[in-house]
């Protein structure tokens, strides 16, 4: 034998193991996809029923929301209603505090007179 008939032998040998490990490194490849594959699926079945409750509960929640909005758009319907109903006695105050004050001023001086002359009197006594 020559030496290249051994580095041949050598050369066969070292592909025959190398197509041996590659063969077993694909199984676990395989088998590791398998189990990847499992848990997506898994993964999937799991999350669609809580996709579905949490469309739904956003649905409801947009149900709750509208009906809100309306009986808050009712209630400031009703609010408004009543100030006007009852705007008639604002305008009322409104027109009294009006004459109220100069009156008011009147009768504080008046007062202030009184109180000043009093105790004037008082004073020269």
């Amino acid at each position: 034998m020559s030496f290249t008939d051994v580095l041949l032998a050598l050369l066969i040998i070292g592909a025959n193991a190398l197509v041996i490990y590659l063969i077993i490194f694909l199984k676990k490849l395989n088998k590791t996809v398998g189990h990847l594959q499992n848990d997506v699926h898994e993964l999937i079945t799991t999350t669609l029923p809580v996709i579905k409750n949490l469309d739904e509960t956003s649905k409801k929640l947009n149900s709750v929301i509208e009906t809100v909005e309306n009986q808050v758009n009712d209630i400031s319907e009703n609010i408004d209603n009543v100030k006007d109903k009852f705007s008639f006695l604002t305008t009322k105050k409104e027109k009294k505090k009006n004459y109220d004050g100069p009156l008011s001023e009147l009768v504080n001086f008046f007062s202030a007179f009184f109180r000043g002359f009093t105790s004037y009197l008082d004073k020269n006594k």
